[in-house]
Parts: C-alpha cells; structure tokens; sequence
C-alpha cells in the first residue's frame, strides 16, 4: 500500500509523489488551503506529514485547532516532522508575521498523561517521540557557511529533556529552531 504524505505549508519546497498544500496561490501546490479552517482531505488519509515553518504564522489559539485538524486528516499511527523557530531565536521574533513561538515540551500538552496544571485544552491525542534542538537552521541558504556549526547540534540533546530543558534556558547563543517526531495516537 502506498504511504500518503502530506507537504504542509508547502511553500517554495514542492515535493513529488507528496499531496503539497498551502494558502499563496502565487506558488506552486496541489491543494490551496487555510490550515486554520478545515481542511479538505477525509479522516485517516495520512500516513506522514511534513510541517517545516509554517505553524509559527499562527496564533497559538489556532495552533490547537490545527493540530486537532492534522489529527483528524492523519491515520492512527501517523509520524508527523514538524519544524518551529524556537523561542529563544532572533528569527522568531524579527519577522512580524510570526506569531506562536516553541520550546521543549510544548507539543507534550497532546500527551494522553499530561496536562497542564490538571486542564486539558484539546482532545486531540498525540505522543511526541522526539525533540530536538537546533542552534543553527537545517536549510540556511544566506550564510552558507553557518551549516558548519550544526555539528554542534547534538550537544544540546544528548540528555534528553531535562539536558534540553538546561540548554534551552541557560545557552546564551539561543537557538534558530527546534523539531519534533510525533506520533497520531487519536
């Protein structure tokens, strides 16, 4: 059976094979759509789902009912990759239609046991498999050079999350994004 992979918030990263969505009409996607609203695909359509920037153009109100959406649209089981600018990165601030900034543990608020301060906010249920925190971009196309200083990336998530937890708070240099592997569980 062929995996159906969803490119979401596609951008100028159009991929073969994938079902590519995004909002601008101007650039090239198989589906135009607003993530924020429902979107057109039936339940349990999904097998992956790749999300790189794009869930920072959203209020953090929205992003529950997004993730709620993602949820629905995806198969129980589903990876999704999703890449945020972290909270403490010069580009999640400096750029006026970012809107929701992300650090470690913020997608643990879908977990089936966590909740925060005893509330729960969403039904949606997911479970994160990893987190991770980059100093420097994956994908830096205007200082070719900063792509050297990703070797460093693997010192700020060797301990896990108490380790990120440390580094995030405490590294002056702060960090560009951060990404994370969750699972469907629905």
């Amino acid at each position: 059976m062929e995996t159906k992979r969803l490119n979401l918030g596609c951008g100028n990263d159009y991929r073969e094979g994938w079902t590519n969505l995004d909002f601008n009409h101007l650039i090239k996607a198989d589906v135009y759509a607003d993530i924020s609203q429902k979107l057109p695909f039936d339940n349990d359509t999904f097998d992956y789902v790749y999300c790189s920037h794009t869930l920072e153009h959203f209020e953090k109100s929205q992003v529950f009912k997004i993730m709620e959406e993602l949820c629905r649209i995806c198969k129980k089981g589903a990876i999704m990759d999703i890449y945020v600018p972290h909270y403490t990165s010069v580009l999640a601030f400096k750029i006026p239609y970012h809107y929701s900034y992300y650090g470690v543990e913020t997608f643990r608020i879908f977990e089936e046991k966590e909740t925060a301060m005893g509330e729960r906010y969403s039904p949606t249920r997911l479970k994160v498999l990893r987190e991770e925190l980059h100093w420097v971009l994956r994908d830096y196309e205007s200082w070719p050079f900063l792509k050297y200083l990703r070797v460093f990336n693997p010192i700020f998530n060797f301990g896990g999350r108490m380790w990120q937890t440390f580094m995030e708070r405490f590294w002056p240099g702060g960090f560009d994004e951060i990404w994370y592997k969750i699972e469907v569980v629905k």
